[in-house]
């Protein structure tokens, strides 16, 4: 085995980088030489390990991307999780000790640790970190900016798992009050969220929000407010559900979680997770070690189906109506600034602004007209991130051109979901 040349000042600590050295690489995984120093022998090892992975993210390693770190700057959620608990998954096989010496009262280990690298990078982006754009692939699709990260990291909200798939905000909240199993379950899983550097957001505290939503909607023709009760104001929705099976002396907590975009119903991942069975009557406990399990799977289908959103689009709902106050023209009239039928000129410019022809009109009549389409959330001519927002504005532009600018457009974004009100 190779080993690297060492320069050890013992009686002071060095910086991670010149505790750590590359040794080899190997297809997907780097080999490195790191130093840890503690009062004893395992801490040393543990620190050494940490050494590894610090360095790689933070300080660089000359021979490695020219030295330049990993990810473009620190994120305290991701570091809190990963050195906790997380950093020993993306090491290959148990470090090999090089040396271990003691020196005044302190041990000095030297071990060579292999990090899987690939798994390490998808790892960080899941977590909310930026890669540098050094050690992004030229296979790569997904721009090493945080502006993309915020492309691919939708809000979320994670509301109870509910027979009745209508169940609105106050069911949920009433179901979730009588169930303490769940109630634990939803924060422990929101709190995972968080720490994996998502925005989450309660439900239940966005009751009074989702009422209004409905009311400032009451003067549209179409009868949308008992739907709009219904939407949640997260991009993606993780609806979750647990329960605690005891035999004898032993427990354990099943834990499921799927998530789906709210406006469209696109599944984005399923799993379950199982605690291991545990001498314990504590189910809020029991709830911890299941969501304990997430990381590894979950968080890895999520990861991949958003940064698949980068690379294919995402799929959007686009409905127009009619306000009350507009009694003088409708869908199948020409439009006011030409003899153009207003339907055909929507349906020209939707397929000129979707992804791949995807656009389809579900269903229209003279006062209503639902369809569905896949929009961009990376725009790659101005290197930035675009999505609903930037599409939202773009259709008003031309509506309203369209339109010669004599009835007034309303948008209403609501995730995945656009409701155009022609006013």
């Amino acid at each position: 085995m190779a080993c690297a040349v060492w320069n050890i000042v013992f009686h002071t600590a060095l910086p991670f980088n010149a505790n750590v050295k590359l040794d080899r690489l190997s297809d997907t995984n780097i080999i490195l030489h790191s130093i840890g120093i503690a009062s004893k022998a395992k801490e040393a090892r543990e620190e050494a390990i940490k050494n590894a992975f610090r360095t790689l993210f933070y300080d660089g390693i000359p021979g490695l991307s020219d030295g330049i770190p990993l990810l473009t700057e620190k994120n305290k959620s991701f570091d809190y999780r990963f050195f906790d608990s997380q950093y020993p998954k993306y090491i290959n096989s148990d470090p090999t000790i090089i040396s271990d010496e003691k020196h005044n009262g302190q041990r000095h280990v030297v071990l060579e640790v292999s990090i899987n690298i690939e798994k390490l990078k998808k790892a960080a982006l899941s977590g909310g970190c930026n890669i540098s754009p050094r050690w992004e692939t030229s296979e790569s699709t997904i721009p090493a900016t945080s502006v993309t990260s915020m492309a691919i990291r939708p809000s979320i909200v994670v509301i109870p798992a509910m027979q009745n798939p209508d169940a609105d905000f106050e069911a949920m909240a009433e179901y979730v009050k009588d169930n303490s199993i769940i109630e634990s379950a939803i924060n422990a899983v929101a709190t995972n969220f968080g720490k994996m550097g998502y925005t989450t957001k309660d439900f239940a505290t966005l009751l009074q929000n989702s009422k209004t939503a409905a009311l400032t909607s009451s003067s549209a023709q179409t009868d949308v407010i008992t739907e709009l009760v219904r939407q949640l104001p997260g991009d993606v929705v993780v609806s979750v559900d647990a329960e605690i099976d005891s035999n004898g002396e032993l427990s354990s907590c099943r834990l499921y979680l799927k998530a789906i975009e709210r406006q469209t119903g696109d599944q984005l991942a399923l799993q379950e997770f199982i605690s291991g069975r545990y001498r314990s009557s504590d189910f809020r406990r029991l709830v911890t070690h299941a969501v304990d399990k997430m990381p590894d799977d979950f968080f890895h289908q999520l990861d991949n189906s958003f940064q698949n959103r980068i690379k294919d689009g995402v799929n959007i709902i686009v409905e127009f109506q009619l306000g009350s106050s507009v009694s003088d023209w409708d869908f199948d009239s020409p439009l006011t600034s030409s003899e153009e039928d207003f339907k055909s000129w929507l349906s020209k410019w939707m397929r000129e602004n979707c992804i791949r022809n995807s656009y389809t009109n579900v269903s229209a009549t003279d006062k209503f007209i639902r369809c569905t389409m896949k929009i961009p959330l990376w725009d790659s001519t101005k290197n930035q991130a675009a999505g609903t927002d930037t599409f939202a504005t773009s259709l008003k532009s031309s509506l309203l051109k369209a339109l010669d600018n004599e009835y007034g457009v309303k948008v209403t974004e609501m995730g995945q979901r656009l409701i155009i009100t022609i006013e």
